[in-house]
């Protein structure tokens, strides 16, 4: 449950900061910042010490007709995902913390979209399934683009608007190369250990294809 945490922290948090006064939400966001930084501290520990009793993934049955599920977690040897983690708890502190002099305009919906962002970015990191990655990574990148068009300084029109159309290109893209690899697992499962099985066992023009549609996907 310590890595459902991670992600449940931030949102919640981000729930509340729209409905807090703008005189106290800066606390508020700060707090839930610093909860979830300490989670994450909390994980690198018991990664790195392995202690008894302490399960780092979550896995219950989501979307079963298709064979998705809400999996999460941190396994042995995932040393990025544990980086990408600890660096996402970190980075949002130190922004409430260096920004605490100069509030925001909305400041309410301004902490609200950055811990959303925060908790689709912790999910981002620790799905252990391919369509649950999915859906994090546009859980993400909504709040973002909220607070670009909203906070991006005087051209944030046009340049969100650039901003959705790669993002939602990419996205659709991305989708596409999930499905390719997805049709090929044997008991079509989104599971991240069948993905990678599968993608050893794919012919070489299928694996090309799927990674160049993911890879341009990220890179759009």
């Amino acid at each position: 449950m310590l890595i459902v945490l991670l992600i449940l922290i931030p949102f919640i948090g981000g729930l509340l900061a729209m409905m807090m006064p703008e005189s106290k939400v800066h606390i508020q966001a700060t707090g839930f910042s610093v909860i979830t930084l300490a989670l994450s501290m909390a994980v690198y520990y018991f990664y790195t010490q392995q202690t008894a009793g302490i399960d780092l993934h979550y896995s219950v049955s989501w979307i079963e007709s298709i064979g998705a599920r809400f999996s999460v977690g941190i396994v042995k040897g995932d040393s990025l995902a544990l980086l990408m983690v600890i660096l996402t708890g970190l980075v949002f502190p130190l922004i409430f913390f260096s920004i605490q002099n100069k509030q925001p305009e909305k400041p309410s919906t301004f902490y609200g979209l950055m811990l959303m962002a925060q908790a689709g970015l912790m999910g981002v990191f620790l799905a252990k399934d391919a369509l649950l990655f999915y859906v994090f990574w546009e859980v993400a990148l909504i709040p973002v683009y909220f607070l670009s068009s909203m906070y991006g300084g005087p051209r944030r029109i046009a340049v969100t608007f650039k901003f959705f159309i790669y993002t939602f290109v990419g996205s659709l893209l991305m989708l596409v190369g999930i499905l390719l690899i997805y049709q090929q697992t044997p008991i079509h499962s989104f599971d991240w250990d069948s993905f990678v099985s599968v993608g050893k066992a794919m012919p070489a023009e299928k694996t090309k294809l799927a990674l160049l549609v993911i890879v341009f996907s990220l890179c759009d």
